[in-house]
């Protein structure tokens, strides 16, 4: 069992956006993150893969507080879920399924814009099933009132399943894990605002947070429900977007398991729709290093 600090200046939470308000480009928002978590390693395989676990009762993050262009203030609260993360560790390199792409298209209503993105689900019905997991990701309709997305600012909009690959094989020390968390934002607070005495929350979603040391990289088609899109290389308003972040492996500890985990770095990316009531999509991009 390891013990993982999160900190220090390459543990983050990126929020990249693609809105002008008030005369003012978005950008990227970049807040802090930090806290910790236990990660229990197995014994190593004849090829060089170890079983993973992360204890969802070690898991303990502090809030995450954004400000985004001085216009508004997210506060998002992360926890687990109370089930275990799980994954594996390569220390020869080579296993399939490293690295992470997630897709999400605003607007499925109609046939691909310009833009790019999924074809046309006037039914509103598309699913995906994730390749690895088997889990399924279903579209959803944009309602007053409903649960499609953080805020559904676009009634009868049919939002396209999340569509997950993983393109490469691991490289020499590469680990994976797929974490329970859920998300949930900050209305009002009373002291702590993640300790839930005397607070209240907007949305709250859960997602099987894949954390990777390979990389990670994120997209949202129809972005803010126009002709756009949010992806790494893009121009987002505010400069060229940046959906695409990359880890650190555990060479250290695969060499000497006895090395603490200090500088390994996990990543994940994911599109949210509707995020925030003033600024729209986003595509999320976490960086969680050990001190």
């Amino acid at each position: 069992m390891k013990t993982c600090s999160i900190g220090g200046t390459n543990s983050k939470l990126g929020l990249q956006w693609d809105k002008t308000v008030l005369f003012i480009a978005l950008g990227r928002t970049v807040c802090p993150v930090s806290g910790s978590t236990q990660i229990v390693f197995g014994p190593q395989a004849p090829n060089g893969v170890r079983p993973v676990t992360v204890p969802a009762s070690s898991i303990s993050f502090n809030q995450v507080t954004c400000n985004v262009a001085g216009l508004s203030t997210v506060t998002i609260c992360v926890e687990s879920t109370g089930v275990d993360g799980t994954g594996i560790v390569d220390c020869d390199g080579g296993e399939p399924n490293y690295d992470f792409l997630t897709q999400v298209d605003h607007n499925t209503n109609g046939a691909p814009q310009s833009n790019g993105g999924f074809p046309a689900d006037p039914t509103c019905t598309a699913t995906y099933t994730d390749p690895v997991t088997g889990s399924i990701s279903n579209a959803c309709l944009e309602q007053s009132g409903g649960t499609c997305n953080a805020n559904n600012l676009h009634p009868g909009v049919c939002n396209s399943p999340y569509h997950t690959t993983y393109p490469n094989s691991f490289a020499s020390g590469g680990m994976t894990v797929r974490v329970p968390l859920r998300l949930k934002t900050v209305s009002s607070s009373s002291g702590d605002p993640c300790d839930g005495v005397g607070d209240t929350y907007g949305a709250s979603t859960e997602v099987n947070a894949f954390l990777t040391t390979g990389t990670a990289r994120g997209t949202v088609f129809d972005a803010n429900n126009e002709n756009r899109k949010i992806d790494h290389g893009a121009s987002c308003r505010g400069g060229s977007c940046i959906t695409q972040v990359t880890g650190a492996g555990l060479s250290s500890f695969c060499s000497n398991p006895g090395a603490s985990l200090s500088g390994a770095r996990m990543v994940t990316a994911i599109g949210v729709l509707d995020l925030d009531t003033t600024a729209g999509d986003t595509v999320a991009t976490v960086e969680l290093q050990c001190q």
